[in-house]
């Protein structure tokens, strides 16, 4: 005995598992790699100086440290006195900091949703009207 299938649930389906797969295909790489046994902060302290010094050139930055009451030569004499450790950290932080954020994640997983919303009103044979 054999039953019918009715293809447009069929079809529906395979089309929302088809959907589901891609989206769960799109898996983030994992890096791996060895720590040094040395600390790498101590090793890049003209780096991490760098990149703190672009920060500080900043015209918004050096406008609210002279706002708060700190002098150039204030802040270099503070910054000269931070450890390697202490620079390396606050090196990495304004590294870390993403000032427009990043929306790319937000758009894809929008975009999803708005096309798994339109499927479903495709197959149900639903129609949206705004008057």
């Amino acid at each position: 005995m054999t039953q019918r299938i009715d293809t447009r649930m069929f079809r529906f389906t395979a089309i929302l598992l088809l959907a589901v797969m891609t989206v769960a295909g799109f898996v983030p790489r994992a890096q791996a790699g060895f720590i040094p046994s040395a600390a790498p902060h101590t090793l890049e302290r003209g780096k991490n100086m760098d990149s703190v010094q672009q920060v500080l050139e900043n015209k918004m930055i050096t406008k609210r440290l002279s706002e708060l009451g700190y002098s150039q030569q204030e802040i270099k004499k503070r910054l000269s006195a931070l450890s390697d450790k202490e620079l390396h950290q606050i090196a990495t932080s304004i590294q870390d900091v993403d000032v427009a954020g990043d929306g790319v994640g937000f758009v894809i997983g929008l975009l999803i949703i708005v096309a798994l919303v339109a499927l479903i009103f495709h197959f149900t044979d639903t129609r949206v009207t705004i008057s």
